[in-house]
């Protein structure tokens, strides 16, 4: 669809329409290229077609206009269509003009801009005014004088056909116009307003699944090591109920460290008091890089769902500033972009957490013991939350919390190969073996051939550029990188199906080559995600201009808005650089990623700004070196590859508690236990428990 109009035209002729005598039907009438302009006398050829059958002298003649697509004799010789059977009443004579720059009556040599200055509706209407006057002195028609004309049409040529009414009342008599526009208007937003409100009217259910499936089938790209579904991701399958009743509203300020900005903005949250009592604590998600909604409130057998259950705890969830409908700017631009930071985030909890403390709903008792929760960036943001803000946070939850920030995180990619390796040693060396055939292949334009056939591309590999062929790595590994980072969370199908398990499978089939293994696995990996049949887009262009997109649209906002902090403040960069050359090839550098940053972005991130944002991150938390906070608990799973960045170490005060879980991955703890969970897991909860209560509950 090109600006709401379908393919074949917004009053389309039936696909099996077989025009019958169409040369013979067929009419050139020489019509001129510009009626506004007295010195150009050149005319152009437009089709028309007539049908003279059902006309008696006195009767009228009907004109049915042309819109934005190829006609053929269709209108004019199907006798069941309504305009004919009013014709046959009516003792009319039928014809139908096909629009200047549609189908063949074309003007111009050419569809260039300069020559496009002659399509216009003025000038298609002053045409029809042409035409009319012709026919009404062409000896084949014998029309009478004064013959009554009327105009018909639908959407575009409906608008045509009033408008001849209104601009030329002297030639037409009357006009119908279906579907007719005749307000133009530039953000035309009620146009899907009137999608939603057809489908509800039809049935209500049918339109709230398709409202749910389109917020599964979004922007799909991993970027700054995100999977388009988040770090910590609500399942697909998770249907809020209650939700409009469930969400409400805070007035944070937009910005917290500028006192003569008194703006504020709607930030999202969610509660659940039912396990609460006087004197028991307050629990606080605090959401991360992606939307939020009562999942983490209203799931019973979530982890810190049992954690609040056994502690009489209240549960708060916040969404993150520019995730999901939190919004404090009308736009996503560079320059609004500067109220985003994890600094500002901090923040805009300390005020919520101070809010809830004297909002009579809840009646939380004096010296409240509040609790921060969180998983990936949001974990980081616990702990930096009990870090920086320790007269309000009691103790901090932080799963899989990357405390330092770093640009060239090629250990992401180690962590990946060590996962593989520890599963089976020959799924790993599989894997780096059929990268390696692709690097070999791609070297030759057979081999290009072959690889455009394997990994089913849309465009050549032949005309790919540098850039192109990075993204090409980039997605490739970035199915692993997705497929690893989230194996074994007891969430939808990332346990039984998206595993690394399932992966491996392929991988290590003796009966087919390395390379035909990495494109099942690809193959297999698109499936889950929505469009396995797809040919592969690889073009890096496109991609850039989806996150330049600075309007707020769900996915490609939250994308665009983690990108700015990974530009801003934190790196996280995964390239194959260092030793990770050695397992995946020496396709994606650092340097790849940076370079996004100024050209999403503006110029003004450099790759000097970039690594001195990261060095102040570091200096400003303390990284995991310096680490200053104290009753902070930090679980992280070996199949992670984030954990390279956390809080591995304890204090020498048992102030800070790693949680250490063998064979388990990026957030696994948060999610519902389950039967097949490993031990590690179940006793890395445990742990979890015993301390948070021996906190809470000093003896």
């Amino acid at each position: 669809m090109v600006g709401g109009r379908p393919a074949n035209g917004f009053k389309p002729i039936p696909k099996d329409y077989k025009p019958l005598n169409l040369d013979e039907d067929t009419h050139v009438f020489d019509n001129r290229i510009d009626h506004f302009n007295d010195f150009n006398k050149n005319t152009f050829e437009q089709n028309y077609w007539f049908n003279s059958d059902n006309y008696k002298p006195g009767g009228p003649s009907f004109l049915m206009l042309g819109g934005e697509s190829r006609q053929n004799n269709f209108w004019t010789a199907v006798p069941d269509l309504e305009w004919a059977k009013l014709a046959s009443q009516q003792n009319a004579i039928m014809f139908n003009l096909e629009h200047r720059y549609y189908g063949e009556s074309n003007p111009t040599p050419d569809m260039s801009t300069a020559n496009l200055k002659y399509l216009s509706s003025r000038q298609a209407l002053a045409d029809a005014a042409a035409f009319i006057k012709a026919m009404n002195t062409d000896s084949r028609f014998n029309l009478t004088d004064n013959v009554k004309w009327v105009t018909f049409g639908g959407s575009y040529s409906g608008s045509l056909a009033v408008w001849m009414r209104e601009l030329y009342p002297e030639l037409v008599y009357a006009a119908v116009g279906s579907s007719a526009p005749v307000n133009a208007v530039v953000d035309f937003y009620q146009y899907l307003d009137g999608i939603q409100a057809t489908l509800t009217s039809y049935n209500p259910l049918c339109a709230s699944d398709l409202s749910a499936g389109l917020a599964q089938s979004k922007f799909t790209q991993m970027v700054g090591g995100r999977p388009a579904n988040g770090f910590k991701p609500i399942p697909k399958d998770y249907k809020p109920l209650n939700l409009d009743e469930d969400t409400q509203v805070f007035d944070n300020r937009i910005d917290h460290f500028n006192d003569f900005n008194k703006n504020t903005f709607e930030q999202n949250y969610w509660f659940n008091s039912d396990n609460y009592k006087p004197g028991g604590p307050s629990f606080l998600m605090l959401g991360g890089e992606s939307r939020q909604n009562n999942f983490w409130t209203v799931v019973p057998d979530l982890e810190w769902a049992k954690l609040a259950s056994q502690q009489n705890a209240i549960m708060f969830n916040l969404e993150h500033r520019y995730y999901g409908e939190s919004n404090p700017t009308p736009d996503m631009s560079t320059a609004n972009l500067r109220y985003l930071s994890s600094r500002q985030a901090l923040a805009d909890a300390a005020a919520f957490i101070k809010a809830m403390n004297t909002d009579s709903r809840f009646n939380l008792t004096d010296n409240v013991k509040w609790v921060t929760f969180g998983g990936s960036y949001s974990g980081s943001l616990a702990v930096w939350m009990r870090e920086l803000y320790p007269e309000l946070v009691y103790a901090a939850v932080g799963s899989s919390a990357p405390v330092n920030a770093v640009v060239d995180f090629y250990q992401y990619l180690d962590g990946i190969q060590a996962t593989l390796t520890s599963y089976n040693r020959l799924c790993a060396s599989d894997l780096s073996a059929g990268l390696a055939q692709v690097s070999e292949l791609v070297k030759t334009s057979d081999g290009q051939k072959q690889i455009n056939k394997a990994f089913n591309l849309c465009d050549d590999w032949s005309t790919y550029s540098p850039d192109d062929i990075t993204y090409f790595w980039q997605n490739t590994i970035g199915v692993y990188s997705q497929i690893i980072q989230t194996s074994g969370i007891n969430n939808g199908e990332f346990r039984n199906v998206q595993s690394v398990e399932n992966a491996c499978a392929f991988h290590l089939r003796k009966s087919s080559t390395p390379l035909k293994n990495l494109q099942d696995v690809v193959f297999w990996f698109r499936t889950l995600q929505f469009d396995g049949g797809s040919c592969v887009y690889n073009n890096y262009t496109d991609y850039i201009q989806n996150l330049q997109q600075t309007v707020l649209d769900e996915d490609v906002s939250d994308a665009r808005a983690w990108l700015y902090q990974c530009c801003t403040e934190f790196g996280f960069f995964q390239s194959t650089d260092a030793d990770a050359t050695k397992f995946w090839g020496n396709v994606m550098d650092v340097n790849f990623n940076t370079q996004q940053c100024a050209q999403i972005f503006g110029p003004t991130i450099t790759n000097a700004s970039i690594y001195n944002n990261v060095k102040k991150t570091n200096t400003h938390y303390g990284g995991a070196s310096k680490f200053r906070g104290t009753r902070v608990i930090t679980p992280n799973g070996s199949w992670d590859p984030w954990n390279t960045l956390g809080l591995l170490t304890p204090s020498k005060n048992n102030q800070v508690v790693p949680v250490p879980m063998t064979g388990t991955c990026h957030c696994e703890d948060m999610y519902m236990s389950g039967e097949s969970d490993p031990q590690s897991l179940v006793d890395g909860r445990n742990l979890i428990a015993t301390t948070l209560n021996e906190w809470l509950n000093p003896a």
